[in-house]
């Protein structure tokens, strides 16, 4: 897949992959599922918490965010390196890291009490 081949939305996922950084999200806006595996970006904290409240088991498999997808188009323009500052980073990573934890505890099978399993061999 080539990355940023269209600038708004996924051909694979149909979700967003970039947009201006002061557009507000709304509730029918979500991060690029593809960009998130692959590049660990997203768009935005909205579209990012907007795809884990509609998906919320995903929080199981992405890796947590290391850089907006604006952060990353312009890593990618000067030599492969993100710039940011490590407050930046540390807010984007624990911001991430809470939006994950809270789409994982809405799931009902880790409410739900498991029961023991006992090995009679």
């Amino acid at each position: 897949m080539e990355p940023f081949a269209d600038h708004n939305t996924c051909q694979n996922c149909g979700f967003i992959r970039g947009h201006q950084e002061n557009e507000e999200s709304n509730q029918n806006h979500f991060t690029c599922i593809c960009l998130l595996f692959e590049t660990a970006a997203i768009c935005c904290f909205g579209g990012y918490s907007n795809i884990l409240t509609l998906i919320p088991a995903i929080a199981l498999y992405t890796p947590i965010p290391q850089c907006t997808i604006s952060q990353y188009m312009s890593g990618l323009l000067e030599g492969g390196i993100i710039k940011t500052s490590r407050c930046d980073f540390m807010l984007l990573a624990t911001r991430c890291a809470n939006m994950k934890t809270w789409a994982l505890s809405t799931q009902p099978f880790l409410k739900s009490s498991v029961l023991p399993i006992i090995f009679n061999d």
